[in-house]
């Protein structure tokens, strides 16, 4: 199925089942709004700190202070080596063993390097991309590049690529006078103070001097009143100079800001790395509130590393007079690009790797923060946040502006749209931790098999007012089977869908209030196994219902609190029940052949539609912490005839839960 096909099929599906209205950026409706604001708190050495809950959070919005609804600790490559030591489960499928690692782009704003030198900083560059960790994903790009970016774990290209980088910058020829580039602001900002400091040093007298002397000459030879051209000339070249680097800071921002846009379209956060010998972006003439909006949205965190320059460049010819201040002020202009993008500017000198070392020890874990907004927010415009942290002290990193639509009805994309988006995409989506299964069992009357997939995130309890998920099927030609959505306040639900006997592939995906999204696919096979007369589903491990005609709700691998039920049924074409000595023994145990813990006899029964149904519940009481093995063994006539398995976890809070 093409893409905008599955796009349409799943914004219908929305429709019909009443889903959320369409909202801009990182919120969407699910009973309240909320606003997600990625936050990095960072102790000594830049090392994320740990442990902090929505209380320990002060966030303001224009300088009101807000309750913190939700805070989230994201950890993007502390736990690699513990998933890459934990074993992969058969009887479902998690994005949690798939570590999908961060995506870095590097950025080269070759208008502002020199063409003679940059060379010892992507050398620098290059080596960062080597030291990643092998799931980080890296794209190396122009600043103005403007086509698709492409993120891939292939480091070793990623380097080669930042070698054929060189730098671009435009000096203005035909400049007469030795005036640095402050000076030339200040000079065309109107500073007279400045104009005649310049025009004493270039011309040799004050300004006033050289003007008297001149017009007095002229007027002794009968010319008339004729002004020494070097005041004028120094105005003129100051304008050339400024209008220059502005300029260029104009478009090296307006790339910026296009870059940041596109990887908007990109799931999960993004680091943004800007390689450049500094950008004119004073307060006065540059508003960076669009930026900060846009890395809001697209959740990019900008780092700046500000190359390092030589006091004087022989390819100039001349040397600045102010040549401090031009350094300070460039500077300056990359620690604000820094700071409108949750990130920080750091200075390069040479080969040195502990800047980048620091970005990526800075860019390792965060918090996603969650407050509601004021609906007078909803206005279109820019807003500020700050975040700090209740007590104690750290470096706390965060985009300042947010930015809400004002038609919540023309603002796209739609959750809908965004989840058909994660379904799409080839990538395995793990900002939303999920898992799912499956389960097979027979429809009576029909040659289809009915496919229940249940569906969940890792602790609905993280993910406040659930999730919006989705699911496609495929057959073995690539061929769409089966897809639908439904929006969950638990964050968790079971799918049910009929398809021929085959093998499959199934996608599913997750997206909750946060904007956190998540996917999985797991591939299986429908079918089902006979045993001599007997025709067997798959085992279901479920909560137990209030009342017996309440429908079973499967679980995935967590275990309720409290007790357990085993679900089975037995077919025989429709014909007749199953033999009446036909019995059913559930039991929990550590393994495949361990004595039990646990064990009920399950109760068999015919229901309407013609088919033998096994329940069994369990006590989960005496269980310590850890993995088991629910095991239904089938007797007939007192023999045993087969044994239907399925695993199962108990997690250590299970009590607390209750």
């Amino acid at each position: 199925m093409k893409t905008a096909r599955l796009a349409a099929t799943l914004s219908a599906l929305l429709l019909m089942a009443g889903a959320p209205d369409a909202q801009q950026g990182p919120i969407f409706r699910s009973g309240v709004d909320l606003v997600s604001v990625d936050v990095s708190v960072l102790g000594r050495d830049g090392e994320p700190m740990t442990g902090l809950g929505p209380e320990d959070f002060v966030l303001k919005v224009d300088g009101r202070e807000r309750p913190v609804r939700s805070a989230q600790f994201v950890n993007l490559t502390m736990e690699r080596a513990a998933q890459a030591q934990a074993p992969a489960a058969a009887h479902f499928s998690s994005n949690a063993q798939i570590d999908s690692g961060r995506l870095i782009l590097l950025a080269v704003d070759q208008r502002h390097i020199r063409r003679v030198d940059g060379g010892q900083a992507l050398k620098a560059a290059g080596n960062f991309v080597e030291a990643l960790h092998p799931d980080d994903r890296v794209a190396v790009t122009s600043l103005t590049y403007e086509g698709e970016i492409e993120f891939n774990r292939n480091h070793r290209a990623a380097r080669v690529a930042l070698a054929r980088f060189a730098g671009q910058q435009d000096l203005l020829g035909s400049i007469q006078y030795k005036i640095g580039l402050s000076e030339a602001l200040e000079i065309t900002e109107g500073s007279r103070r400045r104009l005649e400091e310049v025009v004493t040093r270039e011309c040799g007298s004050p300004i006033d001097e050289v003007m008297g002397t001149v017009g007095r000459a002229a007027e002794d030879a009968g010319l008339g009143f004729n002004p020494d051209a070097c005041p004028q000339q120094i105005e003129q070249e100051a304008r050339a100079i400024s209008g220059h680097a502005r300029l260029e800071t104009a478009m090296s921002l307006r790339a910026l800001l296009s870059l940041v846009r596109n990887l908007g379209t990109l799931e999960g956060p993004k680091t943004l790395v800007l390689l450049s010998e500094g950008l004119v972006a004073d307060a006065r003439q540059f508003d960076l509130s669009d930026l900060a909006a846009a890395a809001q949205e697209s959740r990019v965190t900008i780092y700046t590393l500000k190359l390092d320059t030589p006091l004087f460049e022989a390819a100039e010819e001349r040397e600045s007079p102010s040549r401090f201040q031009d350094l300070r002020m460039r500077t300056d202009g990359l620690a604000r690009v820094a700071g409108a993008g949750r990130g920080a500017m750091f200075q390069l000198v040479g080969s040195d790797p502990r800047p980048f070392q620091r970005i990526s020890r800075e860019t390792s874990a965060y918090y996603l923060l969650a407050f509601e907004p004021d609906p007078r927010e909803r206005d279109g415009r820019p807003h500020r946040i700050s975040v700090a942290l209740a007590s104690g002290r750290a470096t706390l990193r965060h985009r300042p502006t947010f930015r809400l639509a004002v038609d919540l009805m023309t603002v796209a994309p739609s959750p809908g749209d965004v989840l058909a988006r994660v379904l799409q995409t080839p990538r395995i989506a793990t900002d939303l931790p999920m898992s799912v299964a499956t389960h097979i069992y027979k429809e009576p009357g029909s040659p289809l098999l009915r496919v229940v997939v249940s569906a969940e995130t890792d602790d609905p309890s993280r993910s406040p007012n659930g999730a919006l998920l989705g699911f496609f099927l495929k057959d073995d030609q690539s061929t769409i089977a089966a897809s639908g959505v439904h929006q969950s306040a638990s964050g968790r639900h079971a799918f049910s869908t009929f398809v021929p006997p085959g093998e499959y592939t199934l996608k599913v995906a997750g997206l909750d209030v946060l904007q956190r999204a998540g996917s999985v696919e797991r591939t299986f096979v429908a079918a089902l196994p006979r045993i001599e007369a007997l025709e067997v589903s798959d085992l279901i491990l479920a909560p137990v219902p209030a009342r017996d005609d309440i429908p079973v709700e499967p679980m995935v691998d967590r275990a309720p609190p409290d007790r357990l039920l085993a679900y089975l049924e037995l077919y025989d074409d429709g014909a007749s029940a199953p033999p009446a000595e036909t019995t059913v023994q559930i039991t929990i145990a550590r393994g495949e052949d361990d004595d039990p813990l646990v064990s009920a006899p399950a109760i068999i029964r015919r229901t309407e539609a013609g088919l033998s149904v096994a329940r069994g519940v369990l006590s989960l009481a005496d269980l310590a912490p850890g993995r088991y093995l629910a095991r239904a063994d089938v007797h007939v006539a007192g023999r045993p005839v087969t044994r239907i398995v399925r695993a199962f976890r108990v997690d250590p809070g299970r009590r607390a839960s209750r």
